[in-house]
């Protein structure tokens, strides 16, 4: 349950009637009741409890929306150098367990990008974040490989990440190269207002990397142009996906292929020409499409246990290759001028 802040100066009036010293442990347990900002605010209690809030296991900070008042800025970025400096100072002590950090930035300074580069660096290092959420506009320096020592180390091997949420945040990746391991154990993976490639290797690569993945969404993402224009977006050869979810991303052409426990596809897009190709989908159970402008929708491969909702009252083909395809379509859905074929799709 979140406090707010006239809960936390209630905390802080009982903290100043109790003795001067408390053990940490104590100290630890009073913030831990608290929003990280009313944690950092209690700081000004004593010299115990300043950065105190540092030690916790969530760390949220959010700046909010960008603020005309300069001063203000500076005292977030202070808030950053603080907490970087408790974790990269004294690197041979045990640093207590982070399960959850949380950093939204409404502006990007040079300074800043350098704190979170040496944040990430250190969890990377010390494996051990379990979530990350990071939300920092025009911040393009997520590498996916391993790089020369001047050049950013970011992302590669956080062992102990499972989740991980980025918006607004460029990623850098060398297709050509395979490296090691990216995140080993990650499970849910959410990208949002993200320029991705749309080349076949860019996200299948970057699934790759993953190979506990489990949940991908990707919301409002864009096409970040590269050797001309394609429109089109790839998922494939994923032996761990189970749940994939697209919603209003810029892309016209949906590629899903060679996931063989994938269960469920969401597709949402208000694109002007949408066309879904799903291969390969015999674990599948669920797919939701919503799409007005949808023409070309292609199953091949899928079990006749599908449930499916499809919002489509444009589709022009629909392509089904397996059981009976009504049987396999038999949620609620929206279908005109439309030809079922159940001819063999080229994989």
């Amino acid at each position: 349950m979140m406090i707010d802040d006239c809960d936390a100066q209630n905390s802080m009036a009982v903290v100043m009637r109790i003795r001067p010293h408390l053990p940490d442990d104590i100290i630890r347990q009073i913030l831990s009741h608290l929003p990280t900002k009313s944690a950092i605010r209690m700081s000004i209690l004593s010299k115990q409890f300043e950065g105190a809030w540092c030690s916790l296991p969530v760390i949220d900070l959010d700046e909010g929306k960008p603020q005309a008042n300069l001063d203000r800025g500076i005292h977030f970025t202070n808030i950053l150098k603080r907490y970087l400096k408790f974790r990269t100072e004294n690197k041979d002590r045990l640093h207590p367990p982070l399960d959850k950090f949380r950093l939204r930035m409404a502006v990007m300074y040079p300074d800043r990008e350098d704190i979170l580069e040496k944040l990430l660096t250190s969890f990377a290092q010390e494996r051990s974040v379990k979530e990350l959420d990071l939300s920092c506009p025009t911040f393009t320096n997520i590498a996916l490989e391993k790089r020369p020592q001047s050049s950013p180390q970011i992302l590669v091997n956080i062992n102990s990440l499972t989740s991980l949420s980025l918006e607004s945040v460029g990623i850098e990746n060398d297709v050509t190269r395979s490296g090691d391991i990216l995140l080993p154990s990650l499970k849910n993976m959410s990208l949002k207002s993200m320029h991705l490639q749309s080349s076949f290797k860019f996200l299948s690569h970057l699934i790759s990397r993953c190979p506990a993945i489990e949940y991908l969404t990707l919301t409002s993402c864009t096409e970040f142009f590269w050797f001309g224009r394609s429109e089109s977006i790839t998922v494939a050869r994923s032996r761990t996906l189970k749940h994939l979810e697209i919603r209003d991303c810029s892309f016209s052409i949906f590629h899903v292929s060679d996931c063989e426990v994938l269960e469920s596809v969401t597709l949402v897009s208000k694109s002007p020409r949408v066309m879904l190709a799903l291969y390969g989908g015999r674990n599948l159970k669920y797919i939701n499409i919503c799409s007005e402008k949808a023409t070309d929708i292609h199953i091949d491969r899928c079990k006749d246990s599908v449930e499916a909702t499809m919002d489509t009252p444009n589709l022009q083909l629909f392509r089904f290759n397996g059981f009976d395809a009504m049987k396999c379509m038999n949620g609620r859905h929206l279908l005109s001028n439309f030809v079922i074929s159940t001819e063999m799709l080229a994989s």
